[in-house]
């Protein structure tokens, strides 16, 4: 059954069977085992045709974010200084709860993450926090935040969160619905 996929094929070292993966840029690549019989991977994408496509149609279905002429014409470095003003405050106001010891705060251009924590305490955001509603983008600051106390999603960070913002799942599911 022909499937009208394009598709990329991705050799790991670590893979132990085939893999697919659908970006937010409707991308698709199938990550598979090196020395595999590529021969094999057109019926894998073809068995897998409808899942492909529902993905696909999921990522193109999410809200874009909307930027500004001005960002689009160029200035991005403007909005990253907007942007890390903004970000700096909204820790400070939400650490004054949480008190948890952070080593700086980064702004980044990043096309798949909203935020990001690294075990060297160190706060990422993306200059594109800016183009939230202010409860979205706190919610991305309490999130990371949280992950300097547990830097993983179990039931203890979600309480930590939950402390913040009771209503968590529901600006997940929204944030979800939201494309870089």
């Amino acid at each position: 059954m022909p499937h009208n996929i394009n598709y990329n094929i991705k050799e790991s070292k670590r893979a132990r069977g085939l893999r697919i993966v659908v970006n937010c840029d409707a991308g698709v690549s199938v990550v598979t085992p090196k020395g595999f019989d590529k021969t094999l991977v057109d019926d894998f994408i073809s068995q897998k045709s409808c899942w492909i496509k529902e993905k696909i149609e999921h990522f193109e279905s999410r809200k874009k974010i909307e930027l500004p002429k001005d960002v689009v014409q160029g200035s991005y470095h403007t909005c990253n200084a907007r942007a890390k003003r903004m970000i700096k405050g909204r820790v400070e106001h939400f650490n004054s709860f949480y008190n948890f010891k952070y080593n700086r705060i980064s702004i980044k251009k990043q096309s798949t993450r909203w935020g990001s924590c690294s075990s060297k305490r160190n706060l990422n955001f993306n200059y594109k926090l800016l183009f939230l509603s202010q409860e979205l983008a706190d919610y991305v600051v309490v999130h990371e935040l949280c992950h300097l106390q547990e830097m993983n999603h179990s039931k203890k960070f979600w309480n930590l969160v939950g402390k913040s913002f009771p209503n968590f799942k529901e600006i997940r599911k929204e944030m979800r619905g939201i494309s870089l």
